[in-house]
């Protein structure tokens, strides 16, 4: 809601909306970028807990790719050790070209080479992407500054 609104707000003055648009870019690259290691860690520590947890082979099998599975959303199916074939990424990846796609949007709006709206229009879905992410975070490293609902991911 908050995004929407400095949107809104900022469609008056070319200028002032090409800004505020560098600062969604630049909050959700910080998000990416500082939230990767850990992902990794938290998932890493599920999935050693899990073994841990684990009576035998075939518990820990099943208690790790539960966790596989439910991280499943985030990483994808083609991180798997032997993935198959027709694998797909998950919101990650889709995060990480989604806000490259954004970025060079930016710089084409800034160069006159695209209009402002097309930037705008990207960053509803930019936005989404960067909220199944954070939900995947430790409440302590989720960012205070992309709204996203409580209840958005697949996450913890």
């Amino acid at each position: 809601m908050r995004l929407a609104l400095l949107v809104l707000l900022s469609l008056g003055c070319s200028s002032a909306a090409l800004a505020t648009q560098a600062r969604i870019a630049d909050g959700i690259a910080r998000t990416v970028n500082t939230s990767e290691p850990v992902l990794v860690h938290a998932y890493d520590a599920e999935g050693q807990a899990a073994i841990d947890a684990s009576g035998d082979r075939a518990a820990a099998l099943a208690a790790t790719s539960a966790v596989s599975a439910r991280w499943s959303p985030l990483w994808g199916t083609c991180y798997a050790r032997h993935a198959p074939v027709g694998c797909e990424s998950g919101a990650w990846e889709a995060l990480r070209t989604a806000h490259a796609t954004y970025a060079t949007t930016l710089d084409q709006v800034r160069d006159g080479a695209a209009p402002l709206a097309t930037a705008l229009a990207l960053v509803g879905p930019l936005v989404r992407l960067a909220c199944v992410v954070i939900a995947y975070l430790p409440e302590a490293d989720r960012p205070a500054g992309i709204p996203c609902a409580p209840s958005v991911g697949g996450g913890r």
